[in-house]
C-alpha cells in the first residue's frame, strides 16, 4: 500500500506552489507591463520626431510648390504679352529663394520658352523625353533626387501644368539637412530622409546624401504608409535596430527615426533585472510565513477531524465555532427536509403536467381555428388585390369604351338604315357593351360597383346570350332555348342578368372536352311556399341552365361557388366566375343550386322573382341628338386625351361652348380666372395631379352655386355627403346620355 502523506505535507506543498506560480505569473506580468510601456515610450518619442521632421518637410515643398503655381499663374496671365516682359519679376522670385536653382517655362508641346536664369541655348529645346514632362499629370509631379551638375548638391525636379504652360523648378535639397541635424536626437538615433525611389536626401552622414545611396542597400525595408507612422525592426550590420517610419502621401517621399535596439531598451533592460531580484527575495521571505500560515490553517482541520469522529460516534451535543461544526450535526435534519421538499415538488410538478396537457389541448384547438382565420383572411385579401387591380382596370378601360361608345353613335346618328356598314358599327357596338359588361363583372366581384336595377325582360336577354355563344363556338356545339312563359318581367340589372348567363354557359362549353355537345336553357314558372328556407314565397322564374360535359366530381361540388376555387390549370382560369354568378343572383334576391354526375353533364337551376305587372318594355333607340341644342358655357377636364377630343368636338357640335383640359390642374387656373364664365362643371373623378373630388372641392370654394357632373367607373371611391348639387354619371356612357344630363340640369333648350 501507497504511504499516505500527512495534511501538513500536502499544505506545505500547496502553499509554496501557489506563491511560486503567483509570483512567477505576477513577474511576467510585470515584465509585460514594462516592457509595453517602454516599448510606447520610445515609439512615441520616434513619432514625435517623424511629425515634427513631416511638418517641416512637408511646409518646406509646399512652399516651393506654391512657387511654381504662382510663376505658373503669371505665365498664362500674360499670354498676349511676351513672356521675357516677365522675366525679371520670375528671377526676382528666383533669387529671393535662393534653394531654387532654375526654372524652365515650356509651352504645352514641353518646348522650352523660357529659362531663369536665361540662357539662349536651352531656348527651343524639346524636354517631351524628360522624366518630369512623361510623368506629369493634371497636378504636380516631384521628381526622384539627383546630383546638380552645376551645384554638386541633391536635386529635384518640381514640374506643373497650368492651361497655357509647363513650369518645372529646380530644388536644391541641403536645406533638408539642416533639419536632420537641427532636431535634438538622442546618442545613436539617426534622422533619414528619402525620395519616392528610397533615395537618401538627407542624413546627418552627408556622405550618404553625396553618394545616393538607397535605403534598401541598407536592407532597411520600406513598410511605410501614406501619411502614417508605422515601427518597424530589421538587422543593419549584424545588429538590429528599432524605428519608426512614414510616408508623406502626395510625393512619396519617407521619413525615418532608427537607433539600436540595444540603445532603445536599456531603461527596459535595467528595469527588469531589478524587478526579478526583487521577486526572489519576496519568494525568500513567503517561504518563511508559509510555515506560520500553515500550522494556523491545520489547527481548525485537526478540530473538525475530531468533530467528525465524535459524529461518528453519535455525539451530536456539540458546538465549533470557528467552522460551524453545529451546521454538519443537523446535516441528516437538513436532508430528510430536502427529500421532502423534493416529493413535495414531485406532486406538483405531477399536477403541472396535467395541466400542461389541458392547456396543449386549448393550444391545438386554438391552433386549428387560427387555420381557418388565417384561410378566411388569405380570401379577403385576394379580393382586396382584386379591388384594387379592378380599380386601375375601370378607370383607364372605361375611359376607353367612352370613346368607342361616342365615336361609334356619331358614325350610327350619320350612318342610314340601309348602309352596309350599319351593320358593322351595330356589331362594335356590341362588343364595347360587352367589354363595359365585363369591366362591371370584375367590380361587381370586388365590390366596386353597385347594381342598378330596373324592370326587364328576361327572354330577350337569354336570346341574346344564346345567339353570342352560338357565334363564337364551333358548329358541333349545340344551344337550345325551351321557353314555357309567357310574361317573363323581372327587377334586375340587364347587364348583370347578361354576365350570369354568359358565365354558365361559358363554364358549361368548357366542361365539354368531346367535339360534341348540347347546351340547354329551359325556362318554367316555379311558385315557392313558406317552407322555402332561403327565398320569400312567391312566384318565381325557373331558369334550368344544363349541359352534357363531363359533370363535376361529388367532393368538390359543394366548392364551386367558392371564390378563387378553380379546377383548371394556371392559366385558363381564376376561380371568379360561379362566385359571381351567385353573388349577383342573390343581390337580386333570388338562389341558384347545382346538381351533377360524372360523365352525364352538369345542371344549374336559378330563381329570379317574377313581377306579374311588367312595366315599360325595353325598346331600341336610335342615336339623336335633335332638340338638345344648347348655347351654354361648359368646363371639362377628363386625363384621357382622346376622350377629352371627343367630348370636345360633341359638345361644340350641340352648340354649346366648352374648355376642355387633359390637366385639372390647368383647369382649376382656367376656372379661378372668370369662374362666372361656365355654366356647368364636368370633370373625371381619378385624375393625376388633383383628383375629382379634390378638384370640386376647390371650384366650390371659389363658387359654391355652380352644377357638377361628376363622371367614374365606380361609386365607392365618393364620398357624396362631401358634395351637394353633384351628378354621378357611372361609365361608359353614350355622349347621348352626358348631353340628356347636362340639358336635364341646365334645363331643355
Amino acid at each position: 500500500m501507497k504511504k499516505s502523506t500527512s495534511l501538513r505535507i500536502y499544505f506545505i506543498r500547496i502553499f509554496i506552489g501557489g506563491v511560486i506560480i503567483s509570483i512567477f505569473i505576477l513577474g511576467i506580468i510585470n515584465s509585460y507591463f514594462i516592457n509595453s510601456v517602454i516599448t510606447q515610450d520610445v515609439k512615441a518619442k520616434n513619432e514625435q520626431i517623424v511629425h515634427i521632421l513631416s511638418s517641416k518637410v512637408y511646409d518646406f515643398l509646399k512652399k516651393y510648390q506654391s512657387l511654381i503655381r504662382f510663376i505658373g499663374d503669371i505665365c498664362d496671365s500674360g499670354l498676349e504679352k511676351d513672356l521675357f516682359d516677365y522675366s525679371p519679376y520670375i528671377t526676382y522670385l528666383k533669387e529671393t529663394n535662393e534653394i531654387i536653382e532654375s526654372i524652365y517655362i515650356l509651352d504645352d508641346h514641353a518646348v522650352i520658352e523660357l529659362t531663369i536664369p536665361y540662357n539662349k541655348e536651352f531656348l527651343g529645346l524639346d524636354m517631351s523625353n524628360q522624366n518630369y514632362v512623361q510623368n506629369l499629370k493634371d497636378s504636380f509631379y516631384w521628381s526622384s533626387a539627383f546630383i546638380s551638375y552645376d551645384t554638386g548638391f541633391p536635386t529635384l525636379a518640381i514640374s506643373f501644368k497650368t492651361k497655357y504652360h509647363i513650369i518645372v523648378g529646380f530644388i536644391n535639397l541641403v536645406e533638408l539637412n539642416s533639419y536632420v541635424n537641427m532636431l535634438s536626437l538622442e546618442k545613436n538615433k539617426t534622422a533619414i530622409i528619402t525620395d519616392q525611389l528610397g533615395t537618401i536626401v538627407a542624413h546627418k552622414e552627408y556622405r550618404y546624401v553625396v553618394e545616393q545611396v538607397n535605403i534598401q542597400d541598407l536592407q532597411v525595408p520600406p513598410i511605410a504608409q501614406d501619411n502614417k507612422i508605422s515601427n518597424l525592426t530589421f538587422t543593419l550590420n549584424d545588429a538590429f535596430w528599432f524605428g519608426s517610419v512614414s510616408k508623406l502621401s502626395e510625393i512619396g517621399w519617407q521619413l525615418y527615426i532608427i537607433e539600436p535596439i540595444a540603445d532603445a531598451f536599456l531603461l527596459m533592460t535595467r528595469l527588469t533585472i531589478i524587478f526579478y531580484i526583487g521577486l526572489f527575495l519576496i519568494c525568500l521571505v513567503m517561504f518563511g510565513f508559509s510555515f506560520i500560515l500553515i500550522n494556523r490553517i491545520l489547527i481548525p482541520i485537526n478540530l473538525l477531524n475530531k468533530a467528525t469522529e465524535n459524529i461518528q460516534a453519535g455525539i451530536y451535543d456539540f458546538t465549533y465555532s470557528p467552522i460551524k461544526i453545529k451546521e454538519l450535526n443537523n446535516l441528516g435534519k437538513t436532508f430528510a427536509k430536502m427529500n421532502l421538499a423534493v416529493q413535495s415538488r414531485e406532486i406538483q410538478l405531477m399536477k403541472d403536467k396535467r395541466i400542461l396537457q389541458e392547456k396543449e389541448s386549448l393550444l391545438q384547438k386554438a391552433i386549428k381555428e387560427k387555420e381557418v382565420i388565417m384561410a378566411q383572411l388569405i380570401t379577403a385579401q385576394k379580393m382586396e388585390v382584386i379591388g384594387n387591380l379592378a380599380g386601375g382596370i375601370a378607370h383607364d378601360f372605361n375611359n376607353i369604351l367612352m370613346i368607342f361608345f361616342t365615336n361609334l353613335d356619331i358614325m350610327n346618328e350619320k350612318t342610314g338604315e340601309e348602309e352596309p356598314i350599319k351593320k358593322y358599327i351595330n356589331i362594335m357596338l356590341s362588343a364595347a357593351e360587352r367589354a363595359a359588361a365585363l369591366v362591371q363583372q370584375i367590380l361587381f366581384i370586388s365590390r366596386k360597383t353597385e347594381t342598378n336595377k330596373s324592370t326587364v325582360r328576361l327572354i330577350p336577354i337569354l336570346k341574346e346570350v344564346i345567339n353570342f355563344l352560338q357565334a363564337s363556338l364551333p358548329s358541333y356545339f349545340n344551344i337550345l332555348l325551351d321557353n314555357h312563359i309567357t310574361d317573363d318581367y323581372v327587377s334586375a340589372d340587364p347587364t348583370q342578368l347578361h354576365q350570369i348567363f354568359m358565365n354558365l354557359g361559358m363554364n358549361a362549353v368548357q366542361s365539354m372536352t368531346s367535339k360534341e355537345g348540347t347546351i340547354s336553357f329551359h325556362v318554367t314558372y316555379r311558385i315557392l311556399s313558406v317552407d322555402s328556407k332561403t327565398l320569400a314565397p312567391g312566384k318565381y322564374i325557373n331558369i334550368e341552365v344544363k349541359d352534357t360535359g363531363s359533370g363535376i366530381p361529388p367532393d368538390i361540388i359543394d366548392k364551386i361557388f367558392d371564390p378563387f376555387f378553380t379546377t383548371k390549370t394556371r392559366g385558363q382560369g381564376t376561380g371568379l366566375g360561379l362566385a359571381t354568378v351567385k353573388a349577383l343572383i342573390k343581390q337580386h334576391d333570388g338562389d341558384i343550386s347545382v346538381s351533377s354526375s360524372p360523365g352525364e353533364g352538369t345542371s344549374f337551376t336559378i330563381l329570379l322573382p317574377l313581377i306579374e305587372k311588367s312595366a315599360l318594355e325595353v325598346t331600341s333607340q336610335k342615336f339623336n341628338m335633335d332638340g338638345l341644342t344648347g348655347n351654354e358655357s361648359i368646363l371639362f377636364v377628363d386625363d384621357e386625351k382622346f376622350l377629352k377630343e371627343t367630348i370636345e368636338l360633341m359638345i361644340r357640335k350641340q352648340g354649346c361652348t366648352i374648355d376642355a383640359f387633359s390637366s385639372s390642374r390647368k383647369a382649376l387656373d382656367m376656372f379661378k380666372k372668370n369662374p362666372k364664365k361656365y355654366d356647368i362643371v364636368i370633370t373625371d373623378l381619378t385624375m393625376p395631379e388633383l383628383t375629382g373630388e379634390e378638384f370640386i372641392r376647390e371650384v366650390r370654394k371659389i363658387r359654391g352655386d355652380i352644377p357638377v357632373i361628376l363622371c367614374t367607373g365606380f361609386l365607392d371611391k365618393i364620398k357624396l355627403s362631401y358634395f351637394e348639387n353633384v351628378v354621378i354619371l357611372i361609365k361608359p356612357f353614350t355622349f347621348k346620355k352626358l348631353f340628356t344630363e347636362i340639358r336635364t340640369i341646365l334645363g331643355t333648350n
